[in-house]
């Protein structure tokens, strides 16, 4: 176990890999194969068990498992509670190495299906550079316009890759 976790850089990094190193043999590959579920669960229960807060240290291993290392650019949204409890999470987007299509109306219509009060959006840079384009900001934007006619707010939008984050609550964009 302590080489994989040697070889990998942690938990997330290691379950969050498309496979493992041969040397490692394929029962230890099936056996993580198996474990990889339990894993996404373990770290999602960390987050839904009290109010999330998006430069938590549980919150990014979370979501640089779960996007952080997509080869294309994934938009996940973290529906939150009236107590910022996570509701639920989905995908709600996948484009390419750098880019991928946005729609505020749909970001809206699962908002208010999940019954959220809040979100936090989040999505990847494949290119290991966290900073946002002009695309991404203007699509946050007009995101948390949308999302307060209807009651809604826009807690973050995070930027994860491999190593780093991008926060838009931080840098003073939301």
């Amino acid at each position: 176990m302590r080489q994989l976790l040697d070889d990998f850089g942690g938990f997330a990094e290691l379950f969050a890999a498309d496979a493992l190193p041969t040397k490692f043999g394929p029962k230890v590959q099936k056996l993580f194969g198996l474990l990889r579920p339990i894993f996404e669960e373990v770290l999602r229960d960390k987050i839904s068990s009290r109010p999330l807060v998006s430069n938590s240290k549980d919150l990014l291993d979370f979501l640089r498992y779960r996007i952080g290392q997509e080869d294309v650019e994934v938009l996940l949204a973290l529906f939150l509670s009236s107590n910022n409890r996570l509701l639920s999470d989905m995908i709600l987007s996948r484009g390419t190495v750098n880019e991928m299509a946005v729609f505020p109306r749909e970001v809206l219509k699962h908002a208010i299906r999940a019954d959220a009060t809040a979100l936090i959006l989040v999505h990847n840079h494949p290119s290991g550079n966290p900073l946002p384009s002009e695309s991404d900001i203007h699509v946050t934007l007009d995101i948390r316009a949308i999302c307060e006619v209807a009651g809604i707010s826009l807690h973050d939008h995070l930027i994860v890759t491999e190593s780093a984050m991008f926060s838009f609550r931080q840098e003073g964009i939301l």
